[in-house]
Order: C-alpha cells, then sequence, then structure tokens
C-alpha cells in the first residue's frame, strides 16, 4: 500500500462494489478474516476523491448518481414516480413541473403533458427508446428526453437500474448546468418574475442592454423598468455589480449542490425536530433532537453504528401520546457532532454524553440503544448510576466476536469489515458520494436476510427514505467515526460489561445475521431482566417494532 496506484487501485474496486452492493462478496473473499489494519494509507483519501470525480477505467457506461450530465425519473406501470436523481428534480423546478413519489409527474404546460404521454405509450408498445421534445418557455431552448424502457436504460444508468421493476419507464433528460440552478435560486429567492430573470441571464452574458431587449421583442424603456426592479429586489445599483453577483454565484452554484437532499431524504429529515448543538467544555459541538413531551420522562437514544440522532418519523407524535422525551445525540464524528479530540473509545463517548445530560439538567432518565450503539450506551448508564433506572437494547452488538447464526454473504462482508477497520473509511466514504435512494434499497434488501425483514420493507417503501436520510446525516462530515467505532470494538474485545445497576431489558430478532442474541447474553450475564424475542425477525425489528418498543419504554422497569 505504499505506492499511489495501488491505492487508487483499491479504491476504484470499494468503489464500483460501494455502488453495487450485490459485489458485496468479491470484497468479502479477500479480505482477511482475522483482520489487518494497514497503517500508510494517507493515499487513500486522495486516491477516494479520483474515484468520485472521475469515471473508473473499465467501468462502462457511468452510473447516473456518478455523473452531472444526465437527470433521469422513473414512472411505474401506473405513471407513479418511483425513483429519480437531484439532477431531475433540478430541471423539473427550473420550469418545466413537479414531481411528488408516489404521485404522477406533473408538467406546467399541457402540450409538454401530451409529448411526455406520448414517449412514455411508444416506448412501453414499441419497447425501445422513443425521444421526445420539451417546451421550457420563451426565449428557452427546448428539452429533448428519452423514454425507454427500464431494462434498456439499465445499460445507460448501471447499478441505480438494479431495482426498478420491469414495467417501469425511465425518463432520461440532459442535467441543467449549474448556472441554469442558479438562475432558479435567483429567482425563488429574490422573488425575480420570469421576464426579469430572462433578461438578468441575458446581461450575465454580455449582452448590451438594447441588444438584450431586441432579444427579447421589448422595448429599451420596459427592459430598463424590469432592470430597476431587478436592482431593488436584489439591492444591487448598478448593472456591473449585478454581473459581478450572478459570475460568483455562478462558481458556487454547482459545490452547493452536492450537499443538497432528493426529495424523499428531504422530507423525512424535515419531518424531525430540528438540530441542536451543545458546546463541549472542550469545544466540540455535539449535535442531538429533542423529540416528544419537553417535559415527558426523558429517554437519552444511542443510534445504530452508521446512523444518526434521526429517529423514525413516528417519533415525535408516538412520544408525545406516552409522556415521553426521547432525546437522541449524534455520537462523536458522526452527523453533525465534531470528532474526539482523543482516540475514540467508549468512555470517551460516555463523558460527552453524561455532559449533554448535565446540560439537560436530567436528574432521572432511561437509556434506549440500537446495534452497535449498545457499548457506549451501556458505559453512559454505568457512570449516571442511580440516576438512570432502565437500559433498553434494540438488536444490541456487544464488542465481542459475533457468532454468524446464518453466515450468508451480508453477514459475512459485516464480519470481516469489523474485522479491517481500515477499510471502512474509504468504503463508507464511496457511499457517502455515490448515495441514492436505489443503492440504499438495494443495501437495505441485501442485509434484510429474515423473511420478516423483507415482507416490512416490501409493504413499506417509506423505510427505505428513512434509512437513505440517516445513512446521509450519519455520514454528513466524514466516514471517519464508522471505522474509529470499529477499532473501539476491538479494542474492547477483552472488556467485561460495564456495571450498570439499572435493569437491562433486551429486544431481539431470532433470525438477526448481524447481531448474536447468545453473545450478548454471555456479555451482559445477570443485569438482563426482561428479553423479548421477536419470532422471524432479524436487523430490521427495531424499525418495525418501535411503537412497541417504545411503548415499553414508558412503562414501568422490571424488578
Amino acid at each position: 500500500m505504499s505506492d499511489a496506484p495501488d491505492a487508487t487501485l483499491l479504491v476504484e474496486t470499494l468503489y464500483r462494489i460501494a455502488a453495487r452492493p450485490s459485489a458485496w462478496d468479491e470484497l468479502t473473499h479477500v479480505l482477511d478474516p482475522n483482520g489487518t489494519d494497514p497503517q500508510n494509507l494517507a493515499e487513500l483519501s486522495a486516491a477516494a476523491e479520483y474515484a468520485r470525480q472521475s469515471r473508473l477505467p473499465g467501468e462502462g457506461p457511468p452510473g447516473a448518481a456518478a455523473r452531472g450530465d444526465l437527470a433521469f425519473l422513473v414512472l411505474a406501470a401506473s405513471g407513479a414516480l418511483i425513483d429519480g436523481n437531484g439532477a431531475a428534480f433540478d430541471l423539473l423546478a427550473a420550469g418545466l413541473g413537479a414531481a411528488e413519489p408516489g404521485q404522477p409527474l406533473i408538467l406546467a404546460s399541457p402540450a409538454n403533458g401530451e409529448a411526455l404521454a406520448e414517449g412514455v405509450r411508444r416506448a412501453r408498445s414499441e419497447g425501445r427508446q422513443v425521444l421526445f421534445r420539451l417546451d421550457r418557455g420563451v426565449g428557452e431552448a427546448p428539452v429533448f428526453a428519452y423514454a425507454s424502457p427500464a431494462a434498456l436504460a439499465g445499460a445507460r444508468l448501471g447499478a441505480e437500474a438494479q431495482a426498478w421493476p420491469e414495467s417501469a419507464t425511465v425518463l432520461v433528460f440532459p442535467a441543467l448546468e449549474p448556472t441554469a440552478m442558479l438562475w432558479t435560486g435567483i429567482r425563488d429567492s429574490f422573488g425575480l418574475t420570469e421576464a426579469e430573470l430572462r433578461l438578468a441571464r441575458r446581461l450575465r452574458d454580455g449582452a448590451p442592454i438594447q441588444q438584450a431587449a431586441d432579444d427579447l421583442g421589448i422595448s429599451v424603456n420596459t427592459a430598463r423598468n424590469q432592470l430597476r426592479a431587478v436592482f431593488d429586489k436584489m439591492g444591487l445599483q448598478r448593472q456591473s455589480d449585478l454581473v459581478r453577483v450572478l459570475t460568483e454565484l455562478g462558481m458556487v452554484a454547482n459545490a452547493m449542490r452536492q450537499d443538497e437532499a432528493d426529495p424523499w431524504t428531504a422530507r423525512v429529515v424535515e419531518s424531525a425536530p430540528p438540530i441542536q448543538l451543545f458546546r463541549l467544555a472542550d469545544g466540540r459541538a455535539l449535535a442531538w433532537r429533542d423529540y416528544g413531551d419537553p417535559h415527558g420522562l426523558p429517554i437519552l437514544f444511542f443510534h445504530e453504528g452508521l446512523g444518526s440522532c434521526l429517529l423514525p418519523p413516528e417519533t415525535d407524535g408516538a412520544a408525545r401520546a406516552l409522556g415521553l422525551r426521547a432525546i437522541a445525540a449524534d455520537r462523536p464524528g458522526f452527523g453533525r457532532s465534531d470528532r474526539p479530540l482523543r482516540p475514540y473509545d467508549f468512555d470517551g463517548v460516555a463523558e460527552d454524553m453524561i455532559a449533554l445530560c448535565d446540560h439537560l439538567g436530567l436528574e432521572r432518565l432511561r437509556i434506549t440503544a440500537a446495534l452497535s450503539g449498545a457499548p457506549t450506551a451501556l458505559e453512559t448508564a454505568a457512570r449516571l448510576g442511580a440516576r438512570v433506572d432502565m437500559v433498553t437494547l434494540i438488536s444490541g452488538r456487544a464488542p465481542r466476536a459475533q457468532a454468524l447464526a446464518r453466515p450468508g454473504v451480508a453477514a459475512q462482508f459485516r464480519a470481516r469489515i469489523e474485522a479491517n477497520p481500515w477499510i471502512v473509511e474509504a468504503l463508507y466514504g464511496i457511499i457517502r458520494y455515490r448515495r441514492s435512494r436505489a443503492m440504499i434499497r438495494d443495501i437495505a434488501r441485501r442485509t434484510a436476510t429474515a423473511p420478516e425483514d423483507r415482507a416490512f420493507i416490501e409493504a413499506h417503501p417509506a423505510v427505505i427514505d428513512y434509512v437513505s436520510a440517516v445513512i446521509g446525516e450519519s455520514l454528513l462530515k466524514s466516514s471517519r467515526a464508522t471505522a474509529d467505532e470499529l477499532r473501539a470494538f476491538r479494542r474492547a474485545h477483552n472488556r467485561p460489561a460495564p456495571e450498570v445497576t439499572a435493569p437491562v431489558v433486551i429486544w431481539h430478532g431470532d433470525d438477526d445475521a448481524f447481531a448474536s442474541l447468545d453473545t450478548l447474553k454471555a456479555w451482559l450475564g445477570p443485569r438482563i431482566r426482561e428479553t423479548h424475542l421477536v419470532p422471524g425477525a432479524g436487523h430490521m425489528m427495531g424499525l418495525k417494532h418501535w411503537r412497541e418498543i417504545m411503548a415499553r419504554s414508558a412503562a414501568p422497569p422490571p424488578v
């Protein structure tokens, strides 16, 4: 790993696997099950950036999520929207129409609606790609797009196409340039009319006002009046100021676009309570959300290993009904919380969480943790002592080598990356750049090894939106925290369970291929007072039975 080309080759391989979870077994077979931890991997950051910005050799036509020149929308046979990328929603927002997940695509112009309907009809009946035209209004170039059966579009759009039904139709457009996204933002932010926006665009491109008026078919006096309105709305004084501001904004438009959430993820995040930041004694920020009744019974939540303080969408209402105050924090390095100044360990996380509890004045509380959040939750409970009267673990993972009850590809993959934490930062870093709804859906389906999990995902498509939003928040700043936590798990393999005085309640699926209940029980011993074993459930048990878990958390602790 000392040569940069070797690091680049490794990251290119990881890049393809991250974008195509069905290829996880390719990585599983080459990772040492006993673990290695290379020290000289500084090249990985540069190689990962290379992989993000360029098409990989031998990859073939790049997927839409990896290239900026294609926008796509996927329509079910019923006409309802089932997938798409950010570039397509930018294009619609620029004046073409609107789209809502699960609803038919709506185009602003009736003529465009007819052109779309005819293109989709022909693509489906003829089984081929059909080119159609959408007009964008006076003075704007039309948009030409393809309607294509999903099977044909998949050859061009790569990994994103794997989960689309065969009966779907894919609409493929050229993506808007960054400057086109800029015009939409300026119009919405400053309240410019379409006529004022058209004039500003021509002045930005260097046209004198007389030429701009001629191009737009208006008098020069009308153009001047429109220009004054633009100045007033944007707080400018001169035409040169307008050109300068628009040029500067155009330079950052594309960079800003990559941080925007897709409509599905945005909807989940917007429905949650706002993020709050607590400043720790050493100056670091700890991010958290406050759900439910602010005067209710406090419960401190610890998220899963690739998670954040974003709890399931029904949490706020359910917590209020149960008289609970659910407080969820991003662990150090996850989401919007800063990384610790010392090496990541369970003790340090516990100190940060106790500082948050003290800041909020929580004298009596309960603690709930999901999956890999279990060790830090227990360490926090042990240090808080009598202030905690119950600890709930949802599919808890002990810091021990996990016994794989059913060693499928996904479970083996998880075990191998845990043994090789060095690879996680690169792998999750690439997922951070390549994340799409289709990719997350593919990952969720592959990790849903239990029958109840699979049925739950198929019956509740919104679960994919929530999981995608959580992963997006978890990797917001970097992917380092996931690797840091895995290293902490490895270091703690010989560490006994914390001396928790509060009773421990366990919720676990009896078909969980990722977290061993036997391993957890052996680690905790007599601290466990109550166990809820859910038949047929696996990794997704906590999401499906979330309301039941919350209701039990609100009840008196076991004796």
